[in-house]
């Protein structure tokens, strides 16, 4: 059985505009890489202190394309302070979470 292909995303330490733009638009370009069936993208948080709404609205608009594509998206590494954004805008609810090794 053949393992599920990943992409890897990083996103800037403060997911905030106008930052989020180009991470929105590098998000959605490698959810098109990803193959028809299966696969998912994997964005890498560890460094992901903050974020403000465009910085939701991109990791939103990069979930909508992966899910209308049928991949799965996973958050790697969210530090404490950056999970809690996500549990209390419920955006936790949304993506897979994977916390910080440290935490």
């Amino acid at each position: 059985m053949k393992a599920e292909e990943e992409r890897l995303l990083a996103a800037p330490a403060r997911l905030e505009h106008p930052a989020a733009s180009g991470f929105r638009r590098a998000g959605l370009d490698l959810v098109e890489t990803l193959p028809v069936t299966g696969g998912r993208l994997v964005i890498d948080v560890s460094a992901t202190e903050n974020a403000d709404s465009a910085g939701l609205e991109a990791l939103l608009a990069i979930r909508r394309r992966a899910a209308a594509r049928g991949h799965g998206i996973l958050l790697r590494g969210a530090l404490p302070a950056f999970k809690s954004l996500l549990e209390l805008t419920k955006l936790d609810r949304l993506f897979e979470i994977e916390p910080s090794v440290t935490n």
